[in-house]
């Protein structure tokens, strides 16, 4: 996969502003770390060919695992959500 992107700098400015102000944008943070990493194309190239990928899968039930997050009381707020991946 090439990934070539666009910097115009507004998640950045978004993230320093929304940090001077204590509001959390973890979303928007992790778009701008992911967009940093997307430009650095020759050094991902480069480490690809030393670091393997994980080797660890999900070995567990599933459908058990999310249905036991469904049940968990809805105390967690909506920002921490992007962070649960089910692979």
């Amino acid at each position: 996969m090439i990934a070539d992107c666009v910097v115009k700098g507004t998640g950045k400015w978004t993230a320093i502003n929304a940090l001077d102000l204590g509001q959390p944008v973890t979303l928007i943070g992790e778009a701008v770390f992911a967009r940093c990493l997307s430009a650095i194309r020759d050094e991902r190239a480069r480490a690809s060919k030393v670091i393997d990928g994980p080797k660890t899968h999900f070995q567990g039930d599933k459908k058990a695992f999310i249905d036991k997050l469904e049940q968990v009381p809805n105390t967690v707020p909506k920002t921490y959500s992007p962070q649960i991946l089910v692979p």
